[in-house]
């Protein structure tokens, strides 16, 4: 691994790749047989993979960014929503698109950066959740 403590892990679905966040806010991946790289610096919370594990969505720099997989150091980052506070993250089942809640509500944003929109304005208490139908469940 690197020389900072490591305060988030997340496995990928598949097993093959692992993410990292460091004490110094740093996304790392790091696959068996392979040097860990960095993705991503300034990251806040804990990396969430993509069902099919070819992606991670990640808060950072006031965005919620989706990070490819497998790409090297140059991996493609692209912008899902502005967020600088989310306070849970979830891939759809499918993968097409990732809840964000923040204080200002549930934020639907689709993984091909079509379209972000608000689906709830209340803040998410209790934890976001995908039904067998594949919409979103929201507890209050």
């Amino acid at each position: 691994m690197t020389g900072s403590d490591v305060r988030q892990v997340a496995v990928s679905p598949d097993g093959s790749t692992a993410a990292y966040v460091t004490a110094d806010d740093a996304l790392f991946i790091w696959s068996p047989g392979n040097a860990p790289y960095q993705a991503l610096s300034q990251v806040t919370g804990a990396p969430i993979w993509s069902p099919d594990s070819a992606h991670l969505a990640i808060q950072a720099n006031g965005s919620v960014l989706k990070v490819a997989i497998g790409q090297g150091p140059a991996a493609r980052v692209v912008q899902l929503a502005l967020s600088a506070g989310a306070t849970q993250l979830q891939w759809s089942p499918d993968g097409r698109e990732v809840a964000i809640a923040d204080s200002t509500g549930v934020t639907l944003a689709s993984a091909d950066v079509a379209l972000a929109r608000l689906v709830d304005a209340h803040a998410a208490e209790s934890p976001i959740a995908w039904t067998i139908a594949r919409s979103l469940r929201l507890n209050w």
